[in-house]
């Protein structure tokens, strides 16, 4: 593993003074500790914060940022109308194998250089020295507000999800401008008290929504197989020509692989945690790969159930909220 080491700073100990920066030379803390710190300074950074992340929470807070069935399932409407069911389900396999390539990417990266820092941090690594400089700085403002647009989608999607299943029990509910915007500024609130109220819980609260999202993949689809009212011939799927936004097939076909993308986005979350997990080197490609596979895995049968067991594709097309209009039919109707 290659590192980059820091120009020491003046009144700041050498490494031959600071004997901790060698792994293993330090007796008070674990060797693990000790080699991930040293790796730490390797890079740059020093130690600031507990590694308080397991393996597991780690995985935790990784798959609640992508969430992939449950974000797919905000998003799918718009698929269906690029293409139907076709363009709805193959999108996926493709948007999964295009972000699981730049996943690797990242991976390999975030092994050799963990650093909370990402992708400016590699870029500042791996730049030339002429420019590094400037690279890194404008790679960390993208990759800012990146986040700041993932964080503004998500909450934005919940806010339309929540407008949605009112207007679904109340046909005549049209939700104004102020309200839609109050839901917005409550779902905010709400997903930041775990932040400030238990700050040295998050590690439980990553778990706890990992077990909630894979119990509600269960449950959404032991509950649609064995209560389903209709299913779509076999051939249903490969049907093509069902799309009716427009645009031509091959265009179509690209709007929704990018849509489809949705359900693997933030998959890079781990990597700014590196700093608060035990071997990050090791850990961190792990959980990302291990992210984008539980994704897939919980992502496909959904959809796949969803499918073929849906009876008017147009009503769901059409209806504010998709995929509760596809379980009232799968389930009800």
């Amino acid at each position: 593993m290659a590192f980059m080491l820091k120009k020491p700073i003046k009144g700041e100990p050498r490494a031959a003074d600071d004997q901790s920066i060698i792994p293993g030379t330090v007796t008070n803390i674990t060797k693990d500790t000790d080699d991930d710190d040293a790796i730490l300074r390797a890079n740059g950074h020093q130690t600031a914060m507990p590694r308080q992340f397991n393996w597991l929470s780690a995985l935790g807070l990784g798959f609640s940022i992508t969430n992939s069935w449950v974000g797919y399932l905000s998003c799918f409407g718009q698929n269906l109308t690029y293409g139907g069911a076709q363009t709805c389900i193959f999108s996926l396999i493709v948007a999964f194998i295009v972000q699981f390539i730049v996943t690797l990417g990242l991976a390999e990266l975030g092994s050799a250089f963990p650093s909370s820092g990402g992708q400016y941090h590699f870029c500042y690594i791996l730049a030339p020295e002429r420019t590094r400089r400037y690279s890194a700085y404008i790679v960390g403002w993208l990759s800012v507000l990146a986040w700041w647009i993932v964080t503004c989608s998500g909450i934005s999607l919940a806010t339309v999800v929540l407008n949605g299943i009112v207007h679904f029990c109340s046909s005549g509910y049209i939700a104004n401008q102020w309200q839609t915007y109050l839901t917005y500024v409550g779902v905010s609130v709400v997903t930041i008290i775990p932040v400030f109220a238990a700050s040295n819980r998050i590690s439980l609260v990553t778990q706890v929504a990992l077990y909630l999202s894979l119990s509600g993949f269960v449950i959404f689809l032991v509950v649609s197989i064995v209560m389903h009212q209709h299913m779509q011939p076999q051939s249903f799927l490969l049907q093509s020509g069902q799309g009716n936004s427009g645009w031509n097939e091959g265009t179509a076909w690209l709007l929704s692989i990018s849509n489809a993308m949705y359900a693997f986005g933030g998959v890079d979350g781990v990597i700014h945690i590196c700093e608060e997990i035990p071997k990050p080197g090791k850990r961190v490609p792990q959980i990302m790969v291990m992210t984008m596979m539980i994704g897939l895995l919980t992502c496909l049968p959904v959809f796949i159930v969803f499918m073929y067991f849906t009876i008017d594709m147009e009503a769901v097309r059409e209806a504010p909220l998709p995929s509760l209009e596809l379980v009232y039919q799968m389930l009800v109707l």
